[in-house]
């Protein structure tokens, strides 16, 4: 009996120790994962850091220092380089001042903004209003009063329409036609890029200095704006003759609405309305005198008695028959 037990507990202090030693290993490696894992993440925040603590890489870029107007050269103090983060430079922008000293802007760029290609006109198209002529396109200047050419508010680079007043030859009515549409301003009287209450401001500051073509200029900006359109060969035909045979009024667009829209024109029955013709009354004269009525022989009643029995004949005068 006493070995028995002794058996049992060789057998039990056996099984014990190797399920301790099973655990202390699973322990080990648990904690080794772990530890692996803490360090991996401490790896990464390390990695983050550091990569924050780094400048971010950047590109010069070319913008305008002040504001660059169309058809003018750009110089050296019209431009500076800055640097941008690489994530927000425009595609084509430029990164060198040589690229752009002596370029023809386009269109008006506005201080701080990016100078883009397409937002310059053409080396080979030279300096002024030729450069901002498309290639095929052709610049007309109309002499308009100041209520049809939007009474100052008009600059270059908006669209208009044109629309064309005239008198029909065969009908000798007024219409008016919408003759040309989404035509581009290229120029307000002699300037390319300053508003009308800029140039009449200058004009009258200039004006009061004494100088006679300044005056000059002043009264002419004061009266009747002269507007140049880009317009294709076709239109520029279609503008000058609607400018001979009629009166020409400018219609301002948005910038962004360039739908061509079917116009058939207008006239005062259009907008007056259709007069109805005038119906005469039918003359009354005086009524006719009834005819007189032709009253009918008065007839003859006789009673004829014959054998005891009463015969009633009617007859008509004269030579009336029996009824």
């Amino acid at each position: 009996m006493a070995e028995a037990k002794k058996a049992v507990v060789a057998e039990g202090g056996v099984g014990g120790g190797t399920r301790a030693l099973a655990f202390l290993v699973l322990a080990l490696v648990a904690g080794a994962a772990a530890t692996i894992l803490i360090y991996q993440v401490i790896q990464s925040y390390t990695a983050r850091i550091a990569e924050a603590r780094q400048p971010e890489q950047t590109q010069m870029v070319i913008i305008a220092s002040g504001e660059l107007f169309p058809g003018l050269q750009i110089t050296e103090t019209d431009i500076i380089g800055i640097q941008v983060p690489l994530k927000l430079v425009p595609a084509g922008s430029f990164s060198s001042a040589d690229l752009v000293v002596g370029a023809i802007p386009r269109e008006r760029i506005l201080p701080n903004e990016f100078i883009l290609p397409d937002r310059l006109a053409d080396a080979e198209s030279g300096v002024g209003l030729n450069a901002l002529v498309p290639a095929g396109m052709r610049a007309v200047s109309l002499n308009l009063g100041d209520t049809k050419s939007l009474s100052g508010f008009l600059v270059a680079g908006n669209r208009v329409d044109v629309l064309v007043s005239i008198t029909d030859a065969d009908s000798g009515k007024l219409e008016t036609l919408t003759a040309l549409q989404t035509v581009p301003v290229l120029a307000v009287n002699s300037q390319m890029f300053k508003n009308d209450k800029q140039r009449r401001e200058e004009a009258a500051r200039a004006a009061e200095g004494g100088n006679a073509p300044e005056k000059k200029e002043a009264r002419r900006l004061g009266s009747a704006p002269s507007v140049t359109l880009a317009v294709t060969p076709e239109q520029a035909e279609i503008l000058v003759h609607a400018a001979q045979i009629g009166n020409i009024t400018l219609a301002l667009r948005s910038d962004g609405d360039i739908e061509q829209l079917t116009s058939m024109g207008t006239n005062t029955t259009d907008i007056l309305g259709e007069n109805e013709p005038v119906v005469e009354a039918p003359k009354v004269g005086p009524k006719p005198k009834p005819r007189p009525v032709e009253k009918k022989p008065e007839g003859v009643t006789l009673q004829i008695i014959r054998a005891g029995s009463v015969t009633t004949r009617t007859y008509e005068l004269p030579g009336a028959t029996p009824k």
